[in-house]
């Protein structure tokens, strides 16, 4: 197989990802000693919740992280050195989540990547081909970044279905990320549903050709255009920055040898790996295998199972919404306030979508869902009982009043407690 360094000192893509590690370790520990608002997860292991409690541990953990990455980077380094800070990435990303609402699934990448670096190193090796340790490590860290995209394409799929791509996904996240009639792209999104459904669409799309970052050359740069433009996009309208993967993506979906001559050397290249390595094809199929059971067998699977969603979500998978014309007090097309009405209800199991509307004011999306007692307050219109988030809410704003009002008659309807039962 032609790869896209091909000719090229790959020491610096490994370089590269060494520094986006360095860089999430650093800011792990950060998130970590800042805490968070809410309460830990009920379901997360003591063990975690200590590590994100001491400041020593979570100092410590970083550092030998830190440490372990600048070996990483280094000619002759050890597969060991990138094994050790992705242990640590993922104590401290676990750590932060377990402390958390959930895990910040932008620090997952690096770690997918040195994954593949250390898969691809490994079958090297048992094919008895040291020389391709390099080319190989580049496929394997590809291939790992690709998956990260496709999972997140066929998880859409697979629990919305095609109607994840529809005119209300991609405005209801735009708009829990912005302020209360922010201006900008969020607000002309929250306004333009037919755009919503085609940059839906394109999401879907994107995700999905991300197989192409290990198909060849040309496949890589056009896949590695296509999911920057999407990270770009994302952090245009929903203000979600996820710019570690821009940065893998970058490294490893450029020719950076054919532009840089100082970045070329003699190579060896893989050539073709499944016909000519078939020893070493069936021990990598059988490692994976052993990784994926141990994975699904460990006690603690029950809690990431739960936990790698939004707390809403713990009780099952992302599934479609459903349209009702009415829940509890509220009914579709009613007036609230102050020329605001309920545009749409949308349920799902464990929370519901209230999407309001004004003629001049825009758009706004409320999801409620229950609160567990104890918690602290998320937003301004939080009551007993019930969560109702917005992220970025400004009680100064016009909406404020409405959804004050509609949190009001949600807490006041004993049928609307009931229906979380």
């Amino acid at each position: 197989m032609r790869l896209a360094w091909s000719g090229g000192d790959r020491v610096w893509l490994t370089r590269a990802i060494a520094a986006v590690a360095i860089e999430n370790l650093v800011e792990m520990a950060r998130a970590i000693g800042q805490g968070t608002p809410t309460p830990p997860h009920p379901g997360a292991p003591g063990w975690l919740l200590a590590i994100a409690g001491s400041v020593a541990a979570t100092i410590g953990i970083a550092a030998l992280g830190v440490v372990a990455a600048v070996a990483s980077g280094r000619r002759d380094a050890a597969i060991g050195w990138t094994s050790a800070w992705i242990v640590a990435g993922a104590i401290l990303a676990e750590a932060h989540a377990a402390l958390g609402p959930g895990p910040y699934r932008g620090w997952f990448f690096v770690g997918a990547v040195g994954l593949g670096v250390v898969l691809g190193r490994l079958w090297a090796r048992s094919a008895a081909r040291r020389d391709l340790e390099p080319a190989a490590a580049e496929l394997g860290a590809l291939a790992l970044l690709s998956a990260c995209y496709l999972g997140a394409a066929t998880s859409k799929l697979g629990g919305a279905g095609a109607a994840w791509a529809d005119a209300t996904t991609l405005r209801a996240v735009a708009l829990a990320h912005a302020h209360v009639d922010a201006p900008g792209l969020s607000a002309w999104l929250a306004d333009a549903p037919r755009v919503a459904t085609v940059l839906a669409g394109a999401t879907i799309a994107i995700q999905l050709g991300a197989i192409g970052l290990w198909l060849g050359p040309r496949s890589r740069v056009a896949a590695t255009v296509g999911l920057v433009g999407f990270h770009v996009g994302v952090a245009a309208f929903a203000r979600i920055g996820y710019w570690s993967p821009v940065v893998l993506l970058l490294a490893l979906g450029l020719p950076w040898p054919r532009w840089i001559a100082a970045l070329r050397v003699a190579t060896v290249e893989l050539g073709e790996t499944s016909s000519a390595m078939p020893r070493a094809d069936r021990r990598l199929a059988l490692g994976l295998g052993a990784m994926v059971g141990l994975a699904w067998a460990l006690p603690i699977r029950g809690y990431t199972d739960a936990h790698h969603r939004s707390r809403t979500l713990d009780t099952g998978d992302t599934v479609e919404r459903e349209p009702v014309v009415a829940w509890g007090p509220l009914r579709a097309g009613e007036a609230i306030v102050d020329g605001w009405i309920v545009d749409a209800i949308e349920r799902e199991p464990s929370r519901v979508m209230v999407v309001l509307a004004h003629p001049d004011d825009g758009r706004a999306v409320l999801w409620i869902s229950a609160r567990e007692p104890g918690a602290g307050r998320g937003s301004p219109f939080d009551r007993p009982g019930l969560r109702i988030a917005y992220e970025g809410a400004d009680r100064a704003r016009p909406f404020a009043t409405a959804a004050g009002v509609v949190a009001d008659r949600l807490a006041a309807d004993p049928s609307v407690a009931a229906s979380w039962e």
